[in-house]
């Protein structure tokens, strides 16, 4: 069994365990790779936000980063298409996900440890500047290069599963075979196709001008979640997911509607 077969069983059994005893039906999760040295990751400082790190910023001999994605349940999703803050379900499985995340990063750290290599674990979240709510690292942009996905409209990252997704990511000083890239868009909107319903899902509409008040409007109604579920939950809530919920691309990769022939 070699170094992507072991990873790959890891994490979906240890899904599969966490989902069991926390009561949420995950959907399966994914793995993928790409080069430390891909070029993409230098443009993130570009892309996403100039403090962004470089693979080889966190771990000097990077050749791998492994990226891995779980998706949230379908009752998950189902729960949050109503009201103007996250449903209970979905703060529940954003919060115990989270512990999963850390869990498998530091758990896949530890396998490539016992194979002689080197695993940096970046946190799930929280890893964030909160003058500006920019994160030193994205695991979406990463997970995007590992082609894990491909980005919406939104600014969300489209994967196999949909966007109801939690991203995970690990660097090591491992060469693994990177994973398949696509090229075709995933996004209705990116692929000519009218469609604008993740945009118009945002309660406090964010998204006309995400680039000035919209993030922290955004933010600020995560905190409602936070605000409402903390407590039941034991864990920071912060988070929403109504452009996600009740989406064409909420949990798989979006297929324009046939038309009717007459």
């Amino acid at each position: 069994m070699d170094l992507k077969e072991k990873i790959e069983g890891y994490v979906n059994l240890r899904v599969k365990e966490f989902g069991g005893k926390t009561s949420i039906s995950y959907r399966d999760p994914k793995v993928g790779y790409s080069s430390a040295l891909n070029p993409l990751f230098k443009e993130l400082k570009k892309v996403a936000h100039p403090n962004h790190l470089t693979p080889k910023e966190i771990l000097g001999n990077a050749e791998t980063v492994i990226n891995f994605t779980i998706p949230l349940s379908l009752r998950a999703v189902n729960e949050n298409i109503r009201g103007n803050i996250g449903s209970y379900q979905w703060a529940y499985e954003y919060a115990y996900t989270n512990v999963l995340i850390n869990f498998l990063a530091r758990e896949i750290s530890q396998l490539l440890a016992r194979k002689g290599f080197k695993g940096v674990p970046i946190a799930a979240t929280w890893n964030w500047d909160e003058k500006t709510l920019f994160a030193d690292w994205s695991h979406r942009h990463s997970a995007y290069i590992s082609g894990l996905g491909k980005f919406g409209v939104n600014n969300l990252l489209i994967t196999e599963m949909g966007t109801a997704v939690r991203l995970g990511t690990v660097i090591t000083d491992a060469e693994i075979t990177p994973s398949f890239f696509p090229t075709e868009e995933y996004c209705l909107s990116k692929r000519g196709i009218k469609c604008d319903i993740c945009l118009k899902r945002c309660p406090v509409h964010a998204f006309e001008n995400w680039g000035g008040e919209g993030k922290w409007k955004c933010y600020e109604n995560c905190l409602k979640t936070d605000e409402k579920h903390r407590e039941r939950i034991g864990y920071v809530v912060d988070c929403c997911g109504k452009c996600i919920s009740d989406t064409p691309c909420a949990t798989s990769i979006p297929k324009p509607e046939k038309k009717k022939l007459v």
